[in-house]
């Protein structure tokens, strides 16, 4: 019997993935999940000519009753509004590397998760009273490494009076062809970006000086 899931395919940077909500998984073994990715992914590919990406999605406030509250109360405590959780699928091999994760769809997480209603929008709905647009800070909390990443999304008022998404814009990216909307990444540093704390540094090789 074939069963259906929802799945939301989007770009992010130079980046494509394909993005799951958690819940899409969660009367299914790990096994058979994994199937599920790969198939979705067409993994294997014995051609090798497409890399692949496979991102899942998870609410902070789910349409769960037996998780909304504790979770709820988890967000407001740690700081997030959605969880990414990333999964690099492999090309010519069946495998599937959840060790990673890929900073360039953080966007498309942000946009994902705004578009499935996902991310509490309370805080830009009055501010939209007198104007078009606004900016929506999506908190996303990186599963595989821990970092709590904020995406700023340009969005609108749907004629259905909901904030979705703008993907129109004047923004460019080397290698991507034609133009979007901008969204800024905010991502924590932990050390020092200068790691001799000196803007400036002389090597000697070979006898020679170079800086």
């Amino acid at each position: 019997m074939q069963r259906f899931l929802s799945a939301h395919f989007c770009r992010g940077g130079t980046s494509k993935g394909l993005f799951f909500q958690d819940h899409a998984f969660a009367k299914v073994s790990q096994e058979t999940r994994n199937k599920i990715i790969l198939a979705a992914m067409g993994s294997p590919d014995p051609d090798g000519l497409w890399g692949r990406n496979l991102f899942i999605i998870q609410s902070s406030h789910p349409p769960r009753a037996w998780c909304r509250s504790p979770r709820t109360r988890l967000c407001e405590r740690n700081g997030w509004d959605v969880v990414y959780r990333f999964c690099q699928v492999g090309v010519r091999e069946p495998e599937l590397d959840w060790g990673s994760t890929c900073g360039n769809l953080v966007s498309a997480a942000a946009m994902t998760a705004i578009n499935w209603n996902l991310v509490p929008t309370e805080s830009v709905l009055h501010s939209m009273a007198n104007e078009e647009s606004t900016t929506l800070p999506v908190r996303i909390l990186a599963a595989n490494n821990g970092l709590i990443v904020t995406a700023k999304v340009p969005v609108m008022l749907s004629p259905s009076r909901t904030v979705v998404p703008i993907t129109g814009g004047d923004a460019v990216i080397s290698g991507v062809p034609g133009t979007g909307a901008p969204i800024v990444i905010e991502t924590p540093i932990l050390q020092a970006p200068l790691r001799t704390k000196h803007s400036r540094e002389t090597l000697s090789i070979d006898g020679n000086e170079a800086s």
